[in-house]
């Protein structure tokens, strides 16, 4: 429950901040940094339990950013209203499709390689990408 907590108040905080101004860019740079540092660093061993819930929850936190910084800068990435429709529909069915993909993804890698701490590529290169989309939007956002 406690990770749903967290993720829900990075959507709400995520909310807030692109309701001050903050740009799409911006929030998907933030959420990729966040869960980029954090990822990692949750799955090793060298912390204690406590520390590493902190740690889950942080990602947690950071990943919570994306649907609301996408959903709601669907309108200034687009050219068009006419558009707008179909982006935000793309963005749900990617959205899913990382839901659906992702745990088996993650669970996969553990398996193969016998350790959590493998993840730690996946999530790295998975925020990687992330951050790359960011820098794209930022040279497409359209601000009023």
């Amino acid at each position: 429950v406690s990770v749903l907590v967290a993720n829900a108040s990075g959507a709400l905080f995520a909310g807030l901040l692109m309701n001050r101004g903050m740009a799409v860019w911006s929030g998907l740079a933030l959420s990729a940094l966040g869960m980029g540092t954090i990822g990692p660093v949750m799955t090793l061993d060298l912390f204690p339990d406590t520390a590493r819930l902190g740690l889950v929850l942080g990602f947690s936190f950071a990943a919570g950013f994306m649907p609301t910084v996408l959903f709601t800068g669907a309108s200034v990435l687009v050219r068009s209203a006419a558009q707008l429709g179909t982006v935000q529909g793309m963005v749900l069915v990617g959205s899913s499709l990382g839901q659906f993909i992702g745990p088996p993804l993650l669970g996969w890698v553990v398996e193969i390689t016998r350790t959590w701490t493998s993840i730690s590529l996946v999530l790295g290169v998975a925020s990687a990408l992330l951050l790359c989309v960011a820098l794209i939007v930022r040279s497409r956002e359209i601000r009023p």
